[in-house]
């Protein structure tokens, strides 16, 4: 058998430790992806309730923005036709007058 120096066993531990060091960032890395996949499925879920939250607020907004009218359609005689919208303050914007008619 021949002799093993002192350089060839300092070799030998350093390329196990270097396969010991890759198998630890192994994984590392597979912890990695995984901690990015919940964070992908985390972003998209919070996007989704941004979208909720936004079509909500649409909506909110718009029928609060919207005019309220409350018609009132007579029939004075054959062919003539009245419209007439009294609507209350609350539910017409300032520029609007009290009262409407067509």
């Amino acid at each position: 058998m021949t002799d093993v120096s002192w350089a060839d066993k300092l070799s030998a531990v350093s390329a196990g430790l270097g396969v010991l060091t890759a198998g630890i960032a192994l994984l590392i890395a597979r912890t990695a992806n995984e901690a990015a996949h919940q964070s992908n499925r985390a972003a998209e879920q919070a996007n989704a309730t941004a979208d909720w939250v936004a079509q909500i607020e649409r909506n909110r907004w718009q029928y609060e923005m919207a005019p309220r009218f409350d018609v009132k359609i007579t029939r004075l005689g054959p062919g003539s036709d009245q419209a007439t919208c009294p609507a209350a303050a609350a539910s017409r914007p300032r520029s609007w007058p009290s009262g409407c008619r067509w």
